[in-house]
This record gives C-alpha cells, structure tokens and sequence, in this order.
C-alpha cells in the first residue's frame, strides 16, 4: 500500500534562512509574499491544515528528506493564500514555518477572527489550533433540536475571550469531550468559562488532573457521572451521552493512548483525535506511528473494529493531521480498509512520550545535522524513527545510504537502544550527551535545510 509516489515539487534546498531573503523572488506576483520551512519542523501538520495549497506533506522521494513538511514550488497567488500563510505561521508551535517576504497589505487581526469556523451543517472549527495543545484542533457541533439545546465541543482551543464569548452567543456547552489524554491541558480555563459543562474522557486515559471529570467512560461500559446522572447497563463498543442519544456515538479506540476514543456525530462526522487523519501523499487515511504513545497493534485492531461498526462516516476529523471530506461513506469504509494493510508496513511497537519529547526538543533547538541525526537513532525506538521521512520509502526501503539506521554506526546505535529497552542504561547516556549537545546547539533554532515558496 505503499506504493511509488511523484516527486516532490519544491525547489531545491536553501542553505539557511539568512541566505533565502538574499534569493530572488519570481516578480510578477511577489507582493503576496514568499514563505519557508525549516527543518526544526516536527510534523505536527498544523500548516497543512491552515493552508493546504501551500504546505504539503513530505513525499518519501523528497530531495532533502528529513523535513516533514514541504512548501509549494511557487510563489503565493492571492491574499487569500497570505491570510491563510500568515495563519500558519502564528500557529507553528515550534516555529518552523517563517516569512521571507511579508506583504505589505497584510494586516493584523487576531487570530480568533472568524472562528468557531463553519464545515459542514452545524459541525464547526472550534477555534484556531493550539500552541499549548501542539497545534491541535477542536471541533465545535452546535446543538439543533436536541434535548439539552447546547453544544458539544471535541477538544479545547484556546480559551481567548473573544472565541469564549462566540461560544456563549451560540448557545454555550453542554459537553467538552475529550478525545484523548494529550489534549486537557486547557480544561480547566473551559470549565471556568462554562462552570455547568461536562467533561468527558475514557477511564483507560485519566491522571490526577482529570480526577474531577464528571463523566468518565468505562471501558465497554456507558460513561456515569459524578452524581449519577447516566445510568449503568453494558452495552458493546460504544455509548452515548444524555440528550444526544439519537446523534451521537463515542467509540472507545485504544493505541495512541489507552483511553483514545472516536466521536460519531450523525453517522457522517466522526472526530478521531490524534487517532486517525488522511494523507494526500499516502491517498488513504493513516495513523501517526512516530507518535503512538501505547501501541502500534492496538491502534489497528481499533481501526478494525471501527470498520466493522455498522455506522457510517463521511468526513474525518482529527486532533492532529488533515481533515477530510470522502464522497460517500462507502468510499471511507475502503480508505480505513487501506490504512489498516498500510499499518502493516511499520513494525510494532509504540514511543515512550519522554524519548519522544527528548528527540523533539533536539529537533527543535539544533541546527547542527550530526545532533539531529544522533537524536533520530540513538533516541527514538527503531520502529518509531521509521516514519520520519528519511528513513523510509515505499514498501520500507530506506532511501539514506551509508548513515542509514541499518549499517555503520546506525547499527550501533541501534544496539544501544535495544540494550535501553533491557537496561535503561543507554537512555540515561543519550539524555546526558544530548542534554550537553542541546545546550551548545540552542542559539542555532534548526534554522538550516529551510525550504523556499517563490524563490
């Protein structure tokens, strides 16, 4: 399934950021302004959603392909798309997308404007993504003839007064589910907002700062609340909430994290949190292997059985990754299909969250190609680093020679993180020699490897 892809369309590589405001733009549409990526980028996808023309996922093929994120080989063509760059590059969270030439008829506005953003019918973009959530997105559905008269939001933006208050004029919250354990931060600024919400999340995810939820899903089980507003029975896979019975479906879907849970809102919206998103390079939905937090075969198995839930769906809705909108549910049904044999591709296994913070924060702070290239092997699991792009290419095949994870130095470096998974002994090496590593490499920014639109 994971066939030969085209090649990438960008340009070539610009050595640094510095070195791009030197380049020449293409003249007859310069005043929209040019934009680029650096190579600190993380593949969080926020960019790819807030501008799809622009920013793509990174083809496998890619001429330089340790960047998760590449900008179109063009220069921008209309305001619209500067609004939606400009967008993107507020929302980065680790501030890897940076203008290179900023038009001047841009104007400031704050980036609440125009959210809770329409979709579809009366599902709605809660808010802009999240910096505090990893640019995460939340989705707002506005109660119509519902029993309760309030709405749902799946996840949390941020809680700015200004969207608080378009939520409040929209009817208020009934519920805040929460999709997954990753995305609470902000739960309690919501609650203070909205002092009668409901907050929602499965048991298998909950922590000491979500003890005070009031309905916690249990397991197979409907979800109860803290004054036993639900009543207790056993129904299957999936449960709803009071007054949303006849419109909604929470499906428990373990793997990213153990309490990962998918909400179905009138058989065509299904939100899917960090869980499942498409991929216009893939073609098919997909899952994030990089950061799959429990399991890699309980990610799958779940997608499994929603494909045999007798629902359907028709748009896809993630916390992280690209929404998308199939035709007809039919043809969703095939896309999960092929992202399950998709699945198969990627051993097994799953990414400790410190080790993955740990190769991040490395990503993120250093310029230096040796440190990021000793963080990739040395830190992350060998089945985790297997889906940043300049290691894998189609049917697994690895597209870097003689530095690749599988000869030289990679082999060992493999070797040290098997004996980490026995011993922990590697691990605490690596956090020290990366820790001296970061420290020295903190002023570069991961500015170097930036990638040009217009130039």
């Amino acid at each position: 399934m994971r066939g030969s892809l085209p090649p990438s369309p960008c340009p070539a590589v610009v050595r640094d950021v510095e070195d791009i405001v030197a380049t020449p733009l293409v003249s007859d549409t310069q005043h929209f302004g040019s934009v680029a990526i650096l190579d600190s980028c993380t593949g969080c996808t926020t960019c790819r959603v807030l501008a799809p023309d622009i920013f793509l996922e990174a083809r496998r093929t890619s001429r330089d392909p340790t960047i998760f994120t590449e900008v179109a080989g063009r220069p921008l063509r209309s305001m619209e798309e500067a609004e939606q760059v400009r967008e993107a590059v507020m929302a980065c969270p680790v501030h890897a997308v940076k203008w290179v030439k900023r038009p001047k008829a841009l104007k400031a506005r704050p980036l609440t404007e125009g959210y809770p953003k329409l979709l579809d019918e009366n599902v709605y973009v809660g808010g802009p993504p999240s910096k505090k959530l990893f640019g995460g997105a939340s989705y707002l559905i506005v109660g119509q003839g519902n029993k309760r008269g309030r709405n749902i939001l799946v996840d949390t933006p941020d809680p700015e007064e200004a969207l608080v208050d378009r939520v409040r004029a929209l009817g208020g919250l009934d519920y805040i589910i929460f999709t997954h354990i990753d995305h609470v931060s902000l739960h309690r600024a919501w609650k203070e907002a909205f002092p009668n919400v409901q907050r929602v999340m499965h048991a298998d995810d909950f922590n000491d700062d979500t003890q005070d939820f009031e309905i916690k899903l249990q397991g197979g089980k409907t979800a109860r609340t803290a004054d036993g507003g639900i009543h207790d029975a056993a129904p299957p896979l999936v449960c709803s909430l009071p007054g949303w019975e006849d419109e909604l479906e929470l499906i428990h879907g373990p793997g990213h994290t153990p309490g990962s849970i998918y909400v179905l809102y009138k058989e065509k919206f299904l939100c899917t949190g960090d869980s499942l998103h498409h991929s216009r390079a893939v073609g098919h939905l997909v899952g994030f292997r990089l950061q799959c937090w429990e399991s890699w075969s309980r990610q799958q198995t779940s997608w499994r059985r929603l494909l045999r839930h007798s629902s359907a769906f028709s748009w896809v809705l993630p916390g992280h990754g690209e929404p998308h909108r199939f035709p007809t549910p039919g043809e969703a049904r095939e896309s999960l299909a092929a992202a399950i044999q998709w699945a198969l591709g990627f051993p097994d296994g799953r990414t400790p969250s410190g080790r993955f913070r740990l190769w991040a924060t490395t990503r993120v702070t250093s310029r230096r190609k040796w440190l990021r290239w000793l963080a990739d092997n040395l830190v992350l699991p060998p089945g985790s680093r297997l889906a940043i792009p300049c290691y894998a290419g189609p049917a697994g095949a690895v597209l870097v020679g003689g530095g690749g994870p599988g000869s030289g130095l990679g082999a060992m470096l493999q070797s040290l993180c098997k004996i980490d998974r026995g011993t922990g002994v590697a691990l605490g090496l690596t956090s020290f020699v990366l820790g001296v590593a970061v420290g020295v490499g903190w002023a570069g920014g991961g500015r170097r490897g930036a990638r040009l639109s217009g130039g």
